[in-house]
């Protein structure tokens, strides 16, 4: 049985092979994002299986949109089956993310359409920023759909338009993913883990609604509206309710802060 981690490409070969040039590599080489395993002895750089498995996560992240500093924080060790196993898992689940964020998109593009086909009038630059914000990855973006005009405007100046929507972006769909995470392995919303999530989720819904009770009560009302959620985000539902719910209501009690409820329909 041949040792496939002794199997060597020129940088050439691997730049035909992964659709990427020799420029490319040789940048990633200069940055020490992906430096050959062993040089010929004429100097040639040479890239074995792990420098692949390391270009295929590069070129992966870089189509989700990570900046080369961020994908330097994402890479992945490949050394063993588990390892291997762990990546194309992750990589899985970023991609369902993005079919469900395209899946969103389409909806309100739809909606768009019902809307205009009934002699109602978008404006297109609200219904671009709607899509933006979905196709950004904001997994809550069909809340967008329970706001009101002045709800809508501002939260679109937030998640898609304001100076600071990439950095709030990123801290949503990363607290997302812990949140994913615990509630999967059965931990328990009350212990640190849970408590920490939940810490870090209120300050995040303070900076988002500028610490404005009535937005807040806005999207406590989006979330709590059964027929909003999309049937593709029964797990990110379940998760909300059954983890984030139980750990967000007591890390405020213990803060001494009232919770705003939405409001019932009479």
């Amino acid at each position: 049985m041949r040792n496939e981690n002794r199997i060597c490409y020129a940088v050439g070969e691997l730049a035909r092979r992964s659709g990427v040039t020799v420029r490319t590599l040789q940048y990633y080489d200069q940055q020490g994002l992906l430096k050959p395993s062993r040089f010929s002895e004429g100097g040639r750089r040479l890239y074995d299986r792990q420098d692949m498995l390391r270009l295929q996560q590069i070129v992966f992240l870089k189509s989700m949109g990570f900046s080369l500093d961020q994908i330097r924080d994402r890479l992945l060790p490949t050394a063993t089956a588990e390892q291997l196993t762990r990546l194309f898992e992750e990589q899985k689940e970023a991609i369902e993310q993005q079919i469900w964020s395209l899946r969103q998109a389409l909806e309100l593009l739809e909606q768009g359409i019902r809307e205009t086909a009934g002699g109602n009038d978008i404006a297109p630059e609200t219904l671009f920023a709607i899509v933006g914000a979905v196709r950004q990855g904001n997994p809550y973006a069909f809340m967008l759909r329970r706001l009101d005009s002045s709800d809508l405007s501002y939260y679109l100046d937030k998640v898609a338009g304001a100076n600071d929507a990439q950095n709030l972006q990123a801290q949503l769909k990363q607290l997302t993913d812990v949140l994913l995470g615990l509630h999967r392995t059965g931990a328990d919303p009350l212990g640190s883990a849970g408590q920490d999530l939940a810490c870090r989720w209120w300050a995040l819904m303070q900076q988002l609604t500028d610490g404005d009770p009535e937005r807040m009560q806005s999207l406590f009302a989006a979330g709590a509206d059964d027929s909003a959620w999309p049937r593709d985000a029964a797990d990110l539902k379940a998760a909300m309710t059954g983890f984030l719910g139980i750990a967000l209501a007591a890390h405020l009690e213990k803060q001494g802060i009232h919770i705003p409820q939405p409001e019932e329909d009479t």
